[in-house]
């Protein structure tokens, strides 16, 4: 698993990686000034076959030109739990299509309310996979 704290940095990181990536998963609002549909555009254009999961926090009213994205990609709606994360990530990479669509959760309502207020740190994914 590789972290990036923004856009650029991702840039970075992609670059420097020393493996095949195979899922991007990236907020659509970032700091640096590049933003998540932007990443994934970049870096879909040099691994064709990357999948990406969309996430954001934003209502659609403030998704700006991306508002798309919540309704018709992989998207996945704040907050979510471990538990939902790691099944929409095995989803995902279980698809033989990059541009399947995923069905998106309605509200916040989750399959666990108590796992959502748990940490969504990259180490509790790591135990989960």
């Amino acid at each position: 698993m590789l972290e990036a704290a923004s856009g650029p940095h991702a840039l970075e990181v992609w670059e420097q990686a020393d493996r095949p990536v195979d899922l991007l998963l990236t907020d659509m609002v970032m700091p640096g000034g590049i933003m998540g549909r932007e990443l994934a555009e970049k870096l879909s254009s040099q691994s064709p076959h990357l999948k990406v999961i969309y996430t954001s926090g934003y209502s659609p009213g403030m998704a700006g030109r991306d508002t798309s994205l919540l309704a018709t990609r992989n998207f996945l709606p704040k907050p979510y739990s471990i538990g939902k994360l790691a099944q929409f990530v095995r989803e995902c990479l279980d698809q033989k299509d990059t541009t399947v669509e995923f069905a998106r959760e309605q509200g916040p309502a989750l399959d666990n309310e108590k796992a959502a207020l748990e940490s969504n740190t990259a180490d509790d994914l790591k135990k989960i996979f």
